[in-house]
Order: structure tokens, then sequence, then C-alpha cells
């Protein structure tokens, strides 16, 4: 057999693995492309120098006293806590803002009928000031 041809059909085999490996990496990409950085350069600058000052923070204020622990436990304890149904204390229902709209309907309604309750009253107080002239009058 010819040298040449076994040389020529080594280097085809050799350049078909290539492009099989590189048409594989492409398909491979365009299905599942490549995650994104997810911070930029400027990012991570800015996180290293913010690493730097942070580093020179004396441990003694990275640590919590034990009033802070216990102010932390406490609140923990606050968040957690639950009604009698079992819905935590610090959830407000979505239905809340109807029924403050309601109550403030209603109450808009109370103050316009006092306002036609204190305008009746002044109307009635006129009146009996006038009947009071007229009966003094009489004397």
């Amino acid at each position: 057999m010819d040298p040449t041809l076994i040389g020529g059909a080594i280097i085809g085999i050799i350049v078909t693995m290539i492009g099989t490996e590189v048409l594989k990496t492409k398909i491979m990409q365009s299905i599942f492309p490549p995650p994104l950085p997810i911070f930029t350069k400027e990012e991570k600058r800015i996180f290293y120098l913010m690493k730097i000052k942070l580093d020179q923070i004396p441990e003694e204020f990275l640590t919590l006293t034990k009033e802070e622990h216990e102010a932390l436990i406490e609140l923990k304890r606050a968040h957690d806590a639950k009604d009698d149904d079992g819905i935590p204390l610090w959830y407000v229902p979505r239905s809340w803002h109807k029924t403050q709209e309601e109550t403030l309907k209603v109450t808009q309604e109370i103050a316009f009928a006092q306002k036609e309750t204190a305008k009746a009253l002044e109307g009635v107080v006129r009146v009996l000031e006038r009947l009071a002239d007229k009966v003094a009058d009489l004397k």
C-alpha cells in the first residue's frame, strides 16, 4: 500500500474527528448556552475593594453582644409567632385593603351625616333663639 495514501487517510480521519468535535461543541453550545457571568469585571473589582475594607474591621465589631443576640432571638420569635389558625401574625391578608376601603367609606358617610345633623341643629338653635326673642318681647 502506498504510504502517502495511508498518511492522507490518517490526516483525513484526524480532520474528521476534529470537525466532529467542533460540530458537537457548537451544537451543545446552541442547546445549552454557557451561563452569563453573574458579575461584571467592575462589580468584581468593587466587591474585592469592599472585602479589603471589611477585612480591616476588628473582630470585636463583627460579633454580637449578649444583648444583641437576645434581641435577634426575640425578633425571630416575633416573626415566627402565629395565630390560632397557624397564620403568621405579621401576615397582612390581601382582603385587608378592601376592608379598609369599606371602613373609610362608612366613616365618610358617618361624617357627612354628622355635618348634616350639625346644620339641622344650627337651624333649630336659630329658630329657638327667635322664639326666645319673641317670648322676651311679650313680657
